[in-house]
């Protein structure tokens, strides 16, 4: 048997709850895996379907990174080898286990959406035997910074099924059938990890995250559970595929952040439409004060104007408030804060005409901070990081104006697939449809914008693999 599986770019609305992984197919209580001896599978680079977003060297390494972390929990046995180049299209089926890039078309009947497709057949036992993997090189542009399509979340997806696992519903899972940007995905979740270890089995039980173990347990002393597995030499934490963990290290020893007030300023372009069109802040761990100038389209129907975007660097870690301040009565700004994996860490997108506006969120070595304009004229604003205790930089802030939430959280907080996926600045990266005079987000509380962005991602998707074809 043969199919063909896809991951899309598109963020549609899944089900609140945590559903199981799930194998390609089951055969008398087998499941679709690699079998055999070490390694289980290996792999072929296709030489005539090269990336031109990578180097070959910068792809290969992506590409095995990507097979490597379905290896790194203890209880899993997964191994895998690079083998020798092939000529082998990756997608005629040859049965090479080829991984290329299409960059000059893409088959139209698998959409333009369709980020990579891999196509994995097995035997009547449900012993794979062929997976070829292809991505889509013509319409996507691929990255590695997790801004736009990260080559190494989706990869990892894809070797998913190269091994034998079907889409996962699990809300994090690195097997949904959507990707929502970011680099979350190269790191496998509880989900993921109960997969690997079930398709591969080992009798260990090492971890060095908590994600590293079935979903419910926690890393402890380096065993899931805290509690050495039968195949374990008492050196908890030492996994069977080496140092890939993308789990962040713990801060510097320099601890908790403080000190003098260290004030930047902007220089444009830092709309990052460009690689380097970003500001980049070194600090040495004091409060920061960003003054900057932002346009906007005076549409009030969405970001159509300028970014400004900021990284800050930080030698600590510390609860910091993010507060936002600008005067005028007419402007409305608002702002988000990601941490180094682009993750959301938090934002204020409500409707205000002068500032400030603040969240509160933890903080650690690196920040990137978006600032837009709703509606309005330009008008010049100051960013400031404000570490706890707070105080020393806060603004005075009137009662109708302070919106701080010191949970760090806001109800009109963007929803996952509404922060920006695409690249930074791109106005179709940020949600258009704000929760301001009335209007609702597409993914908010309105059941009608629900349903009719449920039925759009249903026509898209059509049923859940774009190809569903088996050859014996």
């Amino acid at each position: 048997m043969k199919k063909c599986l896809s991951i899309l770019v598109l963020s549609l609305l899944l089900p609140a709850a945590a559903l199981a992984w799930d194998p390609l197919y089951t055969c008398s209580g087998n499941y679709t895996a690699w079998r055999g001896d070490t390694p289980h599978t290996f792999w072929n680079y296709a030489q005539n379907y090269p990336s031109t977003d990578f180097s070959e060297e910068d792809s290969l390494r992506i590409i095995n990174d990507s097979f490597a972390e379905w290896g790194v929990p203890g209880c899993s046995s997964f191994s895998f080898e690079q083998d020798a180049n092939t000529n082998d299209d990756p997608m005629d089926w040859q049965n090479s286990r080829a991984v290329g890039y299409y960059e000059d078309s893409w088959p139209s009947y698998m959409g333009q959406y369709t980020l990579a497709v891999t196509m994995p057949s097995w035997d009547y036992n449900c012993d794979l035997n062929d997976a070829d993997l292809v991505v889509n090189g013509y319409h996507h542009e691929w990255t590695e910074n997790g801004w736009g399509s990260d080559l190494q979340s989706v990869m990892t997806h894809e070797v998913g099924h190269f091994i034998g696992l079907d889409h996962s519903n699990h809300y994090d899972s690195t097997m949904t059938a959507t990707y929502g940007g970011g680099t979350s995905d190269r790191t496998l979740s509880c989900d993921d990890t109960e997969a690997a270890c079930a398709l591969y089995p080992s009798q260990s039980q090492s971890c060095n995250a908590d994600h590293y173990c079935p979903c419910g347990e926690s890393c402890i002393d380096g065993y899931c559970g805290g509690t050495p597995g039968a195949g374990d030499n008492g050196n908890g934490g030492e996994t069977n595929s080496g140092d890939n963990d993308d789990t962040p290290a713990p801060p510097p020893s320099a601890g908790e952040c403080g000190g003098p007030l260290e004030s930047f300023s902007e220089a444009e372009p830092n709309d990052w439409q460009g690689q380097n069109d970003v500001n980049i802040f070194e600090t040495s761990g004091g409060d920061v004060e960003i003054s900057a100038t932002i346009s906007c389209a005076n549409t009030g129907h969405g970001y159509s104007g300028d970014f400004d975007w900021f990284v800050v660097n930080m030698p600590c870690q510390e609860n910091a408030r993010f507060i936002l301040d600008w005067q005028g009565g007419t402007s409305d700004l608002d702002f988000w804060v990601y941490d180094t994996n682009s993750n959301q860490l938090t934002s204020n997108v409500d409707e205000n005409y002068a500032g400030p506006i603040m969240q509160n969120a933890l903080a650690s070595q690196t920040v990137k901070i978006a600032v837009a304009c709703w509606s309005g004229p330009d008008v010049p604003y100051t960013l400031t990081i404000d570490w706890q205790p707070w105080g020393s930089t806060e603004p005075e802030a009137d009662d109708e104006g302070d919106e701080s939430n010191p949970g760090g959280s806001s109800d009109d907080t963007l929803l996952d697939g509404e922060t920006p996926t695409a690249a930074p600045g791109d106005e179709d990266a940020l949600c258009h449809h704000k929760k301001k005079g009335g209007c609702q987000s597409i993914r908010g509380d309105s059941p009608i914008y629900a349903i009719l962005w449920m039925m759009l991602g249903l026509l898209l998707l059509r049923r859940r693999w774009l190809y569903n074809g088996q050859k014996n």
